[in-house]
C-alpha cells in the first residue's frame, strides 16, 4: 500500500527540535537507524514528554554514494538543553503538504513522487532548491506514527509525511 489519505495542506507554527544529525548514503543508512535508540533513551532518561512522534527530516537528498544530510528526532513543547551529539533545531513554521503514507518505510519513495506530481498537477510549491545534482529542502519530514516495537510488520506501518510549501 502507499497513499493512505489524499493530500492536504497543514498550517503549523515553528517548534523547537531535539535532532541528531547524521549523513548517510543509501549504502550507510544503517547509520540513522542506529541514532534512534540514542535519542530515545536521551527523551526517556530526562522524562522528556515529546510534542511528535519520531521523525527524519531531509535537509539534503543523496542516493547510493551521495550523502543524505538528514535529522533524526522529535518535536519539543519547549527548547531544553542538550549534549553531543544532540542538537537542538527549529521544525519551520508555514504551510505543510501532508498525507498518510501505510505500509513499509521502502514504499515511501513512490507515495513521495506521488505527493509530488499531486502538488505540480494543483499548483502548490514546495520549498527546495537545488546544488548542483543536490536537492536541498526547507523542511521534509516523515513522522513514525507507528511504534516498531507495537508492530513488528512494517507493512501495517503508519508514515505521516510533509513538505513545506512556498507562499
Amino acid at each position: 500500500m502507499s497513499i493512505a489519505t489524499q493530500p492536504e495542506l497543514v498550517t503549523r507554527p515553528a517548534q523547537p527540535s531535539v535532532v541528531i544529525p547524521v549523513e548517510a548514503s543509501f549504502s550507510e543508512w544503517n547509520r540513522t537507524i542506529e541514532a534512534i535508540p540514542q535519542i530515545i533513551t536521551w527523551i526517556e532518561q530526562n522524562r522528556i514528554e515529546p510534542a511528535s512522534p519520531l521523525f527524519y527530516r531531509y535537509r539534503r537528498i543523496g542516493d547510493q554514494t551521495r550523502p543524505f544530510v538528514v535529522e533524526i528526532g522529535f518535536a519539543l513543547h519547549e527548547p531544553v538543553a542538550v549534549p553531543e551529539p544532540l542538537t537542538i533545531s527549529e521544525m519551520e513554521g508555514g504551510t505543510y503538504l501532508t498525507c498518510l503514507h501505510q505500509g513499509h518505510p521502502d514504499g515511501i519513495f513512490d507515495t513521495s513522487a506521488q505527493v509530488m506530481k499531486w502538488a505540480q498537477e494543483n499548483g502548490v510549491k514546495l520549498d527546495v532548491s537545488t546544488e548542483g545534482e543536490t536537492e536541498v529542502w526547507k523542511g521534509r519530514y516523515e513522522f513514525f506514527l507507528t511504534n516498531p516495537d507495537e508492530e513488528p510488520d512494517p507493512q501495517k506501518w503508519e508514515i505521516k509525511l510533509a513538505w513545506l510549501t512556498r507562499d
